[in-house]
């Protein structure tokens, strides 16, 4: 529906675009020529339709992109199985790199695993836990224009407390 309103406000739009640019080529006795008038005039000479109305016609008036190929049977056989084995080319390439990223995570937890039985300390150092959250409580949302104070030169970090549970 949308596309049949503008379609036609776009058929009404274009016949004014030619009138105005005949109009102005052939207003060209009250004006000084110039190259580029001279080029319009040769192109309205040789088609007395405006080529950009054309190329406007032609983007917004393209034909779908899903426009199904005109193929013979033989053609369609030949395009059908080309497809299917580049379908099959493809899971081939991702059952591969699925394979060895698979292998890859194996051997990682089994490294980890080894680490862990060995030496524990080794472990907890190599894993340690994620923090809460990693941005500072200073940070400042960025905005568009400056504020009014840029930067405080006299501004340092307040002491953090120590907050581990104590032992009993």
């Amino acid at each position: 529906m949308l596309q049949s309103v503008r379609s036609q406000s776009l058929r009404r739009a274009l016949p004014s675009i030619q009138t105005r640019s005949a109009s102005l080529f052939a207003d060209n006795s009250k004006k000084k020529n110039t190259a580029a008038d001279e080029y319009w005039a040769k192109v309205t000479a040789k088609d007395p339709r405006d080529p950009r109305a054309d190329i406007i016609k032609r983007v917004l008036e393209s034909p779908a992109e899903n426009e199904k190929l005109n193929l013979t049977p033989q053609e369609k056989i030949m395009h059908n199985t080309i497809h299917r084995a580049w379908q099959l080319h493809l899971r081939y390439q991702r059952e591969k790199q699925d394979a060895a990223l698979m292998s890859q995570y194996n051997k990682m937890r089994e490294a980890c695993e080894q680490l862990k039985q060995g030496h524990l300390t080794l472990y907890s150092k190599a894993m340690p836990k994620e923090r809460a959250k990693r941005y500072p409580v200073e940070l400042r949302i960025p905005t568009e224009t400056p504020g009014e104070k840029p930067w405080d030169y006299t501004w340092t970090r307040p002491a953090v407390e120590d907050v581990t549970p104590k032992k009993k």
